[in-house]
């Protein structure tokens, strides 16, 4: 009976644990001292009046507000705030309620004119959140202000999500210079350059489809504190004993007309640099084909450990990557996006095996030693013209890998030698124009593209003898995958609306040969 009584017990503490991090709906309306309900009121929760922001709401035309917010605290920290009224503060338990506030107009006399930037701006389908607000003393770059923004979760390779999805654009003064590598900027612009951020709610990046098709992701968009603005990081460390580096040098600058990112970076401390050129480009076309490296070989890898790479990855890694943005003129940008990878690595590994069998137990034991040579080099030439009645997008991007991997596996029965040769080369252009003619808009669309990888694995001594060699020991076995593939994808069509419905009509061509 104890025993049962214990893990009811157990059971009650998880579900109590649960509970204490539900979410709280905190609900109320907005008055002003004639009693009249007052709209565009902001209401911040927080734990205390010193901490960071947990949730926030605007009031609508009736003065009401919703806010569901999750934490474990006892208390919660309201401020209602209106321009022209004084500010209301209050701590409140953390439990559903509805509220009844109350704002008096401000009657203070200044000696002096201060103006500060409002903490929440709310127009239409933009939030616009003032960095200043929520930055403090270990704030370095922007990605340090995004965590603290409600709503806003940045995963560990870097991707950012807004209300649980992805979203779709990172724009930097309204233009988008990093086609979706915006860890790049992430984590290299100065928070203290950045006067606020924009987060773009139902944002339609193409403006020739704002009316047509609805779009339920969000989009970021910095806004600098300055027209002409120069800013990024420089890092410079180096140890003894074993010998270590650590180089870290990204310059920027935004114009109104004019945008750049450059970088290098290299180090042998185990931090991985190839996620600051990962791409988490949202397609926004059906049929879009991708280059991307596909891997039919492989040497046996080293399981990796459940914690921070820095302390289990010996590497030696150098990135050169170059982002440059020229606006021709109104809505017509040129840019340009490359990027150079190489890294070595080793990884050292051991692995027991115990198998159990009628008449014996019987240990297997392998110590595993990889090299891994990783040279990559990828890059996008883009034209694109987003206007209001027409949109073209040419972009030409190209991959390029020369990969190859070395692993030695000791085992108390013998040594197996591997060795890996693995190279790629993919080229594409995806061409996109879409035009309105009065109600009418009418689209074509272009993808041409070219891979070909040829992967050898070579195993010294051969394995398997029983299946390849009659059971007869022999010196070597080789596995080599040559894949080609050429395709192409053509449409035209047009989309006329009638009123609240809209016909479509479409034509494709698609062909493609894989080898």
């Amino acid at each position: 009976m104890d025993y049962f009584k214990q893990i009811f017990l157990f059971l009650i503490s998880i579900f109590v644990g649960f509970a204490s991090y539900s979410q709280t709906e905190i609900s109320g309306q907005i008055f002003d001292d004639q009693n009249e309900k007052l709209s565009g009121a902001t209401v911040i929760i927080s734990k205390d009046s010193v901490s960071s922001i947990l949730a926030y709401g605007i009031s609508d035309t009736d003065g009401k507000f919703k806010i569901g917010v999750k934490t474990d605290s006892e208390f919660l920290f309201l401020k209602v705030s209106y321009i022209g009224f004084g500010t209301f503060k209050q701590t409140v338990q953390n439990k559903a309620q509805t509220l009844q506030v109350k704002l008096l107009p401000s009657s203070e006399s200044l000696k002096e004119v201060i103006v500060k930037s409002e903490i929440l701006q709310q127009r239409g389908d933009t939030l616009s959140f003032s960095v200043a607000a929520f930055k403090d003393k270990n704030d370095r770059v922007i990605a340090d202000i995004l965590k603290k923004l409600p709503g806003i979760n940045i995963r560990p390779n870097g991707q950012i999500y807004y209300k649980d999805e992805p979203i779709q654009k990172y724009y930097i003064e309204g233009l988008d210079l990093l086609e979706g590598r915006y860890n790049m900027a992430n984590n290299n612009l100065s928070a203290d350059a950045v006067s606020r951020v924009e987060i773009l709610e139902n944002h339609q990046p193409v403006k020739v489809l704002d009316s047509l098709e609805f779009s339920e992701r969000a989009s970021i968009n910095i806004k600098l504190k300055k027209d002409v603005t120069v800013s990024g990081t420089a890092t410079v460390g180096m140890g003894a004993a074993p010998l270590l580096w650590q180089t870290k040098v990204t310059p920027m600058i935004f114009t109104k007309k004019r945008q750049a990112i450059v970088t290098y970076q290299s180090n042998n401390t185990g931090n991985d640099v190839s996620g600051e050129i990962r791409n988490f480009s949202i397609n926004f076309f059906e049929n879009d084909f991708d280059i991307d490296k596909e891997d039919w070989l492989s040497i046996k890898n080293v399981l990796k450990p459940p914690f921070s790479s820095e302390r289990w990855l010996d590497n030696n890694v150098h990135l050169g990557s170059a982002n440059i943005l020229q606006r021709l003129k109104d809505d017509l940008d040129l840019k340009l996006n490359i990027s150079y990878l190489n890294d070595y690595q080793q990884q050292d590994g051991s692995t027991q095996t115990r198998y159990f069998t009628p008449t014996d137990t019987i240990d297997v034991i392998e110590n595993t030693n990889n090299d891994i040579f990783v040279s990559k080099l990828e890059g996008q030439l883009t034209f694109e013209k987003n206007a209001d009645k027409n949109y073209l997008k040419d972009q030409l991007e190209f991959k390029g890998s020369w990969n190859a991997n070395r692993g030695f596996i000791d085992r108390p029965d013998g040594q197996i030698k591997q060795q890996l040769d693995n190279p790629f080369f993919g080229i594409k252009n995806d061409l996109r124009l879409l035009r309105t003619v009065g109600k009418q808009l009418i689209t074509f669309n272009s993808n041409i593209g070219f891979t070909e990888t040829n992967q050898d694995l070579l195993v010294q001594p051969g394995q398997f003898e029983a299946i390849f060699n009659d059971g007869d020991s022999y010196g070597e076995i080789q596995q080599q995958v040559s894949s080609r593939k050429i395709y192409t994808d053509n449409s035209a069509g047009f989309t006329k609306k009638f009123g609240q419905f809209t016909i479509s009509q479409n034509l494709d061509f698609r062909s493609r040969i894989n080898n």
